[in-house]
């Protein structure tokens, strides 16, 4: 057997480095001692509103008394104005925010209080049995200790199962597996600005950039052609029905909007309660052909566009839009009626393979091989133009768009006034960690992470 009594390494001490043939194998057993700082565990202050812990038959009731406040004949507007107003009083009376500090580590997914408590009992027994010693409290440790890991297992199991279960398309699935496997990262941002002075260097770029392009292009002149439509005109929407909206909100990602009143999730849950109501305020909508301002406002995150791209280049994201859950819902009730117009008077483009149900690129690449060997077939030869609109989405003229609508889709009445006002005076803000920009005017194109954008 070898000592060496000492060794550093770096920052780390290492000491006690024994060398000894243990006869087990042909490999000797290198024993040491090594002297690591205890990590510091950094606190911070967070205000954050206790939902596990709400009282749901109390909140109901609440609920419930604030739908009948609300009528028929109030304007989509004032509607929505109310809804908001009187469910951010509900969620301040139910769960008001917290100021509280904790240490900066996040604690698993899948611990819940059982496993909480548990963990708790078996601390006790350990400290209990190192105190005594005994053969009793060793026992009851042991116990606590193979009861705390069946119940971790489980919850474990239950959590993961859940999950996969939740998934209802495979993006969703592939999503899930990714992160559960830790293959997912988090969001590159620039590190070469500050975090109070990023959100509106995103805001600004993505506003002069659309800018230019406009110039641009408006500098070339031009109107477009447009095909006159023979079909039986769209004048007015189909009344909703409560059914329909239920459908739709239960379908629809939980995912919260930073201005929404109340978590969507909590939606979720209370969605006989506010059913009345938001039927109330889609059906007003659509009847008045307005949209209300506040769902025309839009927080932008930007995303990356691909992760081995220098995030330090502010064109390297592309910005995407997180809008209200009532706007999300009342653009795809729209969405639906608007299909059935293009398929009863068949205005659907027949060699479209994005935006569409049951294409794909998949499609296109079928279609464009099929020709090619034809063409090939025929001894002719082939030239393949491919072609990238930069910035499609946000460049997009709002004028020509609705000309295009009327003129060659056959939209009028008041659901071409329902367009316009879908379209026209909306705005923006860029949040990044938490910080916000100025709101922005959206002059040009449509947010990205719309339901009606694609289509």
């Amino acid at each position: 057997m070898t000592s060496t009594p000492f060794i550093v390494i770096g920052y780390t001490s290492i000491y006690g480095i024994q060398v000894a043939d243990k006869a087990l194998s042909d490999h000797f057993v290198i024993t040491f001692t090594i002297a690591i700082d205890r990590p510091k565990v950094e606190k911070k202050t967070v205000t954050s509103r206790n939902i596990k812990q709400l009282d749901h038959e109390e909140l109901s009731n609440d609920f419930k008394a604030i739908a009948i406040e609300h009528s028929p004949n109030d304007t989509s507007t004032s509607l929505v104005e109310k809804y908001n107003v009187t469910l951010e009083k509900l969620l301040e009376k139910h769960a008001p925010p917290r100021a509280r500090t904790i240490t900066d580590r996040t604690s698993a997914p899948w611990i819940n209080a059982d496993v909480k408590l548990q963990k708790q009992q078996r601390r006790q027994a350990e400290r209990a049995w190192r105190k005594e010693k005994t053969f009793v409290k060793r026992q009851i440790y042991q116990y606590h200790h193979k009861r705390v890991k069946k119940t971790i297992n489980n919850a474990k199991r239950d959590y993961y199962r859940s999950k996969i279960l939740s998934c209802s398309t495979s993006k969703a699935l592939f999503r899930l597996t990714s992160t559960l496997g830790g293959r997912s990262k988090p969001t590159p941002l620039p590190d070469q600005i500050t975090d109070d002075k990023l959100p509106d260097s995103f805001c600004a770029y993505f506003y002069d950039k659309v800018k230019k392009l406009r110039t641009e292009l408006d500098s070339k002149g031009g109107e477009p052609s447009y095909e006159p439509f023979s079909g039986e005109p769209w004048e007015q929407f189909q009344t909703v029905d409560p059914k329909i909206v239920k459908k739709v909100i239960l379908s629809s990602n939980p995912k919260s909007y930073v201005l929404d009143p109340i978590p969507s999730d909590l939606l979720q849950q209370h969605i006989d309660d506010l059913i009345g109501i938001l039927t109330n305020v889609i059906n007003a909508s659509l009847r008045e052909g307005v949209v209300p301002s506040a769902l025309k406002t839009a927080a932008i995150i930007p995303l990356i566009k691909k992760a081995d791209l220098d995030p330090n280049i502010l064109k390297n994201f592309r910005p995407v839009s997180n809008l209200p859950i009532i706007s999300k819902i009342l653009e795809k009730n729209v969405l639906e009626q608007l299909k059935l117009h293009l398929e009863k008077n068949n205005l659907i483009e027949t060699f479209q393979s994005a935006y569409k149900a049951g294409h794909c690129t998949e499609t296109a690449l079928l279609q464009i091989t099929n020709e090619l060997l034809n063409a090939a077939d025929e001894g002719m030869i082939s030239i393949l133009s491919l072609l990238d609109l930069s910035a499609a989405f946000d460049t997009l003229d709002h004028e020509k768009l609705l000309k295009r609508l009327s003129i060659s889709f056959g939209l009028s009445g008041t659901v071409l006034k329902w367009f316009t006002s879908y379209l026209t005076d909306r705005q923006y803000f860029v949040i990044v960690k938490g910080n916000m920009s100025v709101h922005t005017p959206l002059e040009f194109g449509f947010l990205q992470g719309s339901v009606l954008g694609p289509v």
